[in-house]
């Protein structure tokens, strides 16, 4: 597998839909004002060795307790914010694991974990070369692999 952009985007609606039972759209035009959203959830996994930088995905904190719900058959106030939480991580785990088999070399993945709105931002030293926007009914769902080791120009 490559990292071509539709090879990605194949990954994490066959994951999403494996884990959640719910499609994942193209979301070409997603509104970007929507990233500053402070029920998202944002998970980042590193990946280090040969190749490094990170992996991370952003989706609503809200719609994935509905998802979450409902793939287990669960009430939503049965769902816990830890569920939610550990859902996130392990679609992240998961896609980025198949990532990582199609970097160069040997590699080593990170357990995903949470970060802050401006920790999800590319850092001086990395390059987003990889932005996908997807959609899950009308809410946003974000992937984005950044490279490390740029220099600033």
């Amino acid at each position: 597998m490559s990292l071509h952009p539709q090879n990605v985007q194949n990954l994490l609606q066959s994951v999403w839909q494996l884990l959640l039972k719910s499609p994942l759209e193209d979301g070409h035009g997603v509104v970007a004002t929507a990233a500053e959203d402070p029920d998202l959830l944002r998970c980042v996994a590193r990946i280090t060795g040969e190749w490094n930088g990170r992996v991370i995905l952003v989706c609503g904190r809200a719609h994935a307790r509905t998802l979450l719900a409902n793939a287990l058959r669960m009430k939503e106030a049965e769902v816990e914010g830890d569920m939610v939480e550990d859902l996130v991580a392990e679609l992240l785990n998961i896609v980025t694991g198949n990532l990582k088999g199609a970097m160069p070399g040997d590699t080593i993945q990170s357990t995903p974990e949470l970060i802050s709105r401006a920790d999800a931002r590319p850092q001086p030293s990395e390059k987003c070369i990889l932005e996908l926007e997807c959609q899950s009914g009308e809410h946003p769902v974000w992937l984005f692999v950044m490279e490390a080791g740029h220099s600033i120009n």
